[in-house]
C-alpha cells in the first residue's frame, strides 16, 4: 500500500506548518507601506507656511521703494542698524499667530527648524555687523540729523577742503547748477560777477586718495555769454556745499540731489528740482517753481507766481503776489498766509481753491482751517474737519468723516456745504438775507434764527428765509449721516498775525570760507595745484 502525501504548506514552512516569523514580517511590511502612503497624502494636502512669503514680499517692497527713490537706501540701512531686533519680534509673532490658527489642523505646515534658524542668524548678523561698522573709525559713518547731504558714507574718515573762485557774468543771465550731494545757498552779488565758495568733503581711509577725490570733486564753472553752468561730480563718498553770489537779475535753474537749497534776494526766475532736502525761497522777484522729492518747503515775500509739485513734508508759504499752485503729496503740515492772488491746492486726499487770502490757512492730517478769505472758496476732502472763519462766499465745500464749521461775514455768493459722515455748523450774519435749504437724511436740523415768510420745518429739514436785506443768498446744506445746526454768526475777531518770514542767510561780499567741521582733518590745497576749471567763450 502506497504512503500518504506530505501535508500542504502556504509559505516557508517546517515540519509543523507555516512559519510565524514570515507572517510577522509581511504584516510589518504592509503597515510600513500604509504609513508611507498616508505620509505622502498628508504632505500633498498640507498648506505651506505664510511666513517665508511674507518675508520675501517685504524685502521686495523695500527694494522696489529704494530703487524707485521713494525711500533712501541710506536711511533704511540707518533704521535697520538701530531697530533690527524688531524684525525678530515680528518674525516670532508671525510664527506664533500661524501656530495658533492651525491648531487641530492635520494638514498644517510644520516649519523646518533649519531654515528658521538660518533666517534668524542672518537678520542678527546683518544688524551686529552694521552696528559695528557704524561705530568703527574706518567703517560706515552716519552723520547726525542736521546733515541732510548724506545718510551713509563708506570706507573712511572725513577729509575736507575749501575753494573759492569767481567769473565775470553779465546782468539778466541764467545760471544752471547741478549739485548731486551738498547744500546750495544763493544770494545777490554787488558786482557783475559770479562768486563761488565750495566746501568739499570726502570720506576715505587714505590721505593720498583724499587728495585725488577732492580734485575730482572740484566744482566746474563754465560761462558762455549770459549762460553759465556750475557742476560738481557725483561721488558716492563726497559732497560739496556751495555758496554762490550772482547779479541780482540772474535766473536760476538748479538740480539738487541730496542737500538743502536756499535762494534769497534775486529778481530772476527760480527753478529747483530737489531730491532729498529742504528748499527755502525768500524775497524773489521772478516766477518760482520747485519739484520736491522729500524735505520741507518754505517760500516768503515772492513777487510773482509760485508752483510746488512732488512729495513734500511741511510746506510754509506767505506773502506771495502771484498765483500759488501746490500739487503733490504733502505729508506734513501746510501753512499758507497773506496771498494776493488765487491759491490752488491738490493732493490725493484734499483739493481746494481760494481766490484771495488775507489771513491764513492750515492743513494737517485731520483739519483744514481757513481764516479771513475773500472771494470764492472751494474745498473737497476726506476724513478731515473743515473750519472756515471770516469768509463771505461763495462757498462750495464737501467732506466725509469729519465736521464742517463755517462762520460768515456776509453773503457774496452761493453757499453750498455737503457732508457724508459728520455735522454741519453754520453761522449767518443778521445784515444779509439768506434762503436756507437744510436737509439731514439720518440726522436732525436745528436753528435758533428768526425766519420770515413761509417756513417748512421738520426734524430732518428746514427751508426758509432769515436775516434782512435785498436779494437772498442761496444756502444749501446737505448731511447724510450727521446733524445740521444753523445759528447767528459769532463776532469775528481780528485774524492772527501771519508767520514771520525766516531771516535771509547772510553772505558778506568778501565771501569768507565756511566754518570747518570740528575734528575733521583739513587738507590744504597745495601751492602748485591747478586753479578751478573755468572757461569763458
Amino acid at each position: 500500500m502506497a504512503a500518504a502525501p506530505p501535508p500542504f504548506t502556504s509559505g516557508p514552512s517546517g515540519p509543523g506548518g507555516p512559519d510565524p516569523r514570515w507572517q510577522w514580517k509581511a504584516q510589518r511590511r504592509a503597515a510600513k507601506e500604509q504609513w508611507r502612503a498616508q505620509r505622502a497624502y498628508y504632505r500633498g494636502m498640507r498648506r505651506p507656511s505664510i511666513v517665508r512669503p511674507l518675508v520675501l514680499i517685504a524685502a521686495g517692497v523695500v527694494a522696489l521703494m529704494i530703487e524707485a527713490g521713494t525711500i533712501s537706501g541710506y536711511e533704511f540701512w540707518d533704521w535697520y542698524i538701530r531697530w533690527w531686533p524688531l524684525l525678530l519680534i515680528g518674525l516670532g509673532l508671525a510664527l506664533l499667530g500661524e501656530w495658533w490658527m492651525q491648531q487641530g489642523d492635520p494638514y498644517s505646515r510644520r516649519t523646518g527648524v533649519g531654515g528658521l534658524v538660518f533666517l534668524i542668524v542672518l537678520v542678527a548678523l546683518l544688524g551686529v555687523v552694521g552696528k559695528h561698522a557704524m561705530n568703527s573709525p574706518f567703517g560706515w559713518h552716519f552723520p547726525d540729523d542736521n546733515d541732510n547731504n548724506w545718510r551713509m558714507h563708506l570706507f573712511g574718515q572725513e577729509h575736507d577742503a575749501d575753494r573759492q573762485f569767481d567769473q565775470a557774468f553779465g546782468a539778466n543771465g541764467r545760471l544752471t547748477i547741478d549739485n548731486p550731494h551738498g547744500d546750495v545757498s544763493i544770494a545777490p552779488s554787488t558786482d557783475d560777477r559770479i562768486h563761488v565758495s565750495a566746501h568739499q568733503i570726502v570720506y576715505t581711509s587714505s590721505e593720498k586718495d583724499a587728495d585725488k577725490q577732492l580734485t575730482k570733486l572740484r566744482p566746474e564753472l563754465q560761462v558762455n555769454g549770459n549762460e553759465a553752468t556750475l557742476k560738481t561730480e557725483n561721488l558716492d563718498r563726497g559732497s560739496v556745499d556751495l555758496t554762490v553770489q550772482v547779479p541780482a537779475n540772474t535766473s536760476i535753474s538748479m538740480k539738487a540731489g541730496r542737500g538743502n537749497v536756499a535762494v534769497n534776494g534775486l529778481n530772476g526766475t527760480i527753478g529747483v528740482d530737489a531730491g532729498h532736502g529742504n528748499v527755502t525761497l525768500n524775497k524773489i522777484g521772478g516766477a518760482c517753481t520747485a519739484r520736491m522729492s522729500g524735505g520741507d518747503f518754505s517760500a516768503h515775500a515772492l513777487t510773482s507766481t509760485l508752483s510746488v509739485s512732488g512729495r513734500t513734508e511741511d510746506a510754509n508759504v506767505s506773502d506771495v503776489g502771484g498765483k500759488v499752485t501746490l500739487d503733490g503729496d504733502f505729508l506734513g503740515e501746510v501753512d499758507v498766509a497773506k496771498l494776493r492772488a488765487p491759491l490752488s491746492f491738490h493732493s490725493s486726499r484734499t483739493t481746494f481753491e481760494v481766490d484771495h487770502l488775507d489771513g491764513d490757512l492750515l492743513l494737517d492730517d485731520s483739519d483744514l482751517t481757513i481764516n479771513n478769505a475773500k472771494g470764492r472758496v472751494q474745498a473737497a476732502t476726506r476724513s478731515k474737519n473743515i473750519t472756515l472763519t471770516r469768509v463771505a462766499g461763495p462757498l462750495d465745500v464737501e467732506t466725509s468723516d469729519g465736521d464742517i464749521s463755517a462762520n460768515l461775514t456776509g453773503g457774496e455768493g452761493t453757499i453750498n456745504l455737503r457732508n457724508r459722515n459728520g455735522a454741519i455748523n453754520l453761522g449767518l450774519p443778521e445784515n444779509h438775507l439768506f434762503h436756507v435749504d437744510a436737509r439731514a437724511r439720518d440726522g436732525s436740523v436745528s436753528s435758533d434764527l428768526t425766519y420770515t415768510g413761509k417756513v417748512e420745518r421738520s426734524d430732518h429739514s428746514l427751508i426758509g428765509d432769515t436775516g434782512s436785506g435785498g436779494n437772498a443768498t442761496q444756502v444749501t446744506l446737505m448731511a447724510e449721516h450727521g446733524d445740521i445746526d444753523v445759528k447767528r454768526a459769532e463776532a469775528n475777531a481780528a485774524p492772527p498775525e501771519p508767520p514771520e518770514a525766516p531771516e535771509a542767510p547772510e553772505v558778506p561780499g568778501d565771501m569768507p570760507r565756511p566754518p570747518k567741521p570740528p575734528r575733521a582733518p583739513h587738507l590744504r590745497v597745495p601751492p602748485n595745484a591747478p586753479t578751478p576749471q573755468t572757461t569763458q567763450q
